[in-house]
């Protein structure tokens, strides 16, 4: 029995070590690639014609925003702000355009992908309710979040640089203690 066991556990670890290795780096890529390239055409038709995006902000966007910028949360009723259209359109085509390139770089990941998450929640909570896109976009970026950008990323490049050179710490990132003699 402890034969079977034993080749059991061998031939787990090399599958763990195989999906660790080639298939989690890139799936994190497809998954940084697809929502970043949404993303970044997104910022892109906004930036192509600023003025049709202000326009579509001030009849469409903004008004289901004031539609749902009352959120029911225990028992209380809580207003969030309205912005204005202008200021609307140029933030989100800002942080559309910047946090996809850090997400597809993998360069401040977590933070691209941070953003995107905070877009796509204000997108789901105000402006279009019932999107279906929006979840699957957070689930994404919700494990960018928790995992990183993945080894195919400048982030990995730029944290083995920093491990060769001992201005971080393996296994937490912070900045290296120094040697006491």
């Amino acid at each position: 029995m402890a034969p079977l066991f034993n080749t059991v556990l061998k031939i787990a670890r090399i599958k763990l070590w195989v999906l660790e290795t080639f298939v989690q780096p890139v799936a994190l890529l497809a998954v940084r690639l697809y929502v970043g390239r949404f993303i970044w055409q997104s910022g892109q038709t906004k930036l192509s014609d600023i003025n049709n995006a202000k326009g579509l902000f001030e009849s469409e966007f903004i008004p289901n925003w004031q539609a749902n910028h009352i959120k029911h949360f225990a028992g209380l009723d809580i207003p969030f702000p309205v912005p204005p259209a202008g200021l609307a359109t140029y933030a989100s085509m800002t942080s559309e355009l910047v946090f996809s390139v850090l997400l597809m770089l993998g360069l401040g990941g977590r933070l691209g992908a941070f953003g995107i998450f905070m877009l796509a929640l204000s997108i789901q909570s105000f402006v279009y309710p019932d999107a279906p896109e929006t979840p699957y976009e957070m689930l994404l970026m919700a494990v960018i979040l928790g995992t990183g950008p993945g080894k195919l990323s400048l982030d990995y490049l730029i944290r083995r640089k920093l491990l060769k050179t001992g201005l971080c710490d393996k296994n937490n990132d912070v900045p290296a203690k120094e040697k006491t003699a």
